[in-house]
């Protein structure tokens, strides 16, 4: 289940905001309405397993507010250039765990023309220093600390290779003047942004983004 700025996902049903004058309160509806008993016994009595996305602190605290099933994990682009310290925190206090897409900043975006090689996060010397003094990859390093401030980190790969090395962070730790370096590279760089690649791809102005 998942809500997403423009588009809410209900159980594989997409319903476009404009259906409706306030979509957030739609979308609760629709939550209220799924767990009906036995309706889905997964989730009957639990928590409440409601995944935002692209989702701001606004919307955040209106949920935790209103929302009579709290929501349990966002997923936003976060990675050394997006920090996002002060969403991070928020959702700390509010119980809401925290899943980071593109952990490794624009690899994946330079085929697609929305960054650059310049733009790589994993070239940048402060990583490449603290890759030689931990005798770990780039990679490697920016993953543990995404997964050392809290996150869950989803790189994506097609090389068994590379899976292996993604999933081997937790036989090291970065220092407190290791992750605070790794913070002080943030640039508020968002690679995966609806304002520019919607224009761009469908001739759509859809910013979602200050």
């Amino acid at each position: 289940i998942g809500i997403s700025h423009g588009v809410q996902k209900i159980n594989g049903i997409a319903m476009a905001s404009g259906e409706a004058t306030d979509s957030l309160s739609a979308a609760r509806m629709a939550f209220r309405q799924l767990f009906i008993p036995g309706l889905v016994a997964l989730l009957s009595d639990a928590v409440g397993f409601v995944t935002l996305l692209l989702i701001d602190i606004g919307v955040i605290r209106e949920l935790a507010a209103r929302a009579r099933i709290a929501p349990a994990v966002l997923q936003v682009e976060m990675h050394p250039f997006l920090v996002q310290e002060k969403l991070l925190r928020v959702c700390g206090e509010s119980g809401i765990a925290v899943t980071a897409y593109s952990p490794l900043g624009a690899g994946s975006y330079v085929p697609l023309g929305m960054a650059t090689s310049e733009d790589s996060v994993l070239g940048h010397p402060t990583v490449q220093q603290i890759a030689v003094a931990t005798g770990r990859t780039p990679a490697q390093v920016v993953l543990r600390w995404g997964v050392q401030r809290g996150t869950s980190v989803i790189p994506k790969t097609s090389r068994i290779e590379r899976l292996a090395e993604n999933l081997d962070v937790e036989s090291f730790r970065l220092d407190d003047a290791q992750m605070r370096a790794i913070i002080g590279l943030d640039r508020h760089c968002r690679f995966n942004d609806p304002g520019v690649f919607c224009e761009r791809a469908f001739g759509t102005f859809f910013p979602i983004y200050d």
